[in-house]
């Protein structure tokens, strides 16, 4: 029996990942969560406000913030740094 007949009788090795992807349900999971803690973040900057320019200025802030959410939200979905490593 040669080396290369005993290559070929053997079982492949079978080859995990690692780190092991998450799957789909856990990160919508996730997602969820997010979500809630972010709307609560946001109703807890506008409802402790005493005075009329504190609520301004915590709305303000609070749209500041949302509105860096849809740029960076288009950035992780282009994901830039995978297309430079498929060109190489």
């Amino acid at each position: 029996m040669s080396p290369q007949d005993a290559r070929e009788t053997q079982d492949p090795v079978d080859f995990t990942p690692w780190p092991r992807p998450v799957p789909l349900h856990v990160l919508n999971g996730v997602k969820k969560l997010m979500l809630v803690a972010v709307i609560l973040v946001g109703v807890h900057q506008l409802l402790p406000s005493t005075s009329l320019g504190s609520s301004l200025s915590s709305t303000f802030t609070l749209l500041v913030v949302m509105s860096w959410l849809a740029p960076l939200a288009r950035i992780v979905a282009a994901r830039p740094w995978t297309r430079r490593s498929a060109e190489e």
